[in-house]
């Protein structure tokens, strides 16, 4: 797995886990051997209990952490995965520079990308589902 990682910039994957109420060593070991053949961001996306990231902030100090999600009534998870890269994607290509962040910044990303995915598993479908921006920004400013 670690050969398919070697020189990606970025890595997100799914962790199926039911009842998360901490990100376990097994993920935080994960991770960290995925950036130590030089990744520069790790997302392990924990479907209700929010999204695990490591990374390296613009002084290249490691910052990790877990950032959870509103709760919401879901009626399909079919795009929720691509939703929420989509958003992410979406926020870093409009930084100054989208591979160096703050620990704050990176969360305002992650936090964009967690409300997309947050709407979209509220619909059936997946692009039927996709949030406008005005909606998104709504629901930023009514649940997080």
């Amino acid at each position: 797995m670690y050969d398919v990682a070697d020189g990606a910039e970025n890595i997100s994957c799914g962790q199926q886990m039911s009842g998360v109420q901490n990100v376990s060593g097994a993920i935080k070991s994960g991770a960290r051997k995925i950036m130590d053949v030089g990744v520069r961001l790790v997302l392990v996306t924990l479907g209700s209990e929010g999204v695990y990231y490591l990374t390296r902030d613009k002084n290249g100090d490691i910052i990790e952490g877990k950032l959870g999600v509103p709760e919401v009534h879901v009626v399909d998870t079919t795009c929720a995965g691509d939703s929420f890269t989509g958003g992410l994607l979406y926020r870093l290509t409009r930084s100054e520079n989208p591979l160096l962040y703050t620990k704050e910044e990176l969360e305002e990303h992650l936090a964009f990308a967690n409300a997309v995915a947050s709407i979209c598993v509220t619909r059936r479908g997946a692009l039927p589902a996709l949030p406008s921006m005005s909606e998104t920004e709504e629901f930023i400013k009514n649940h997080i």
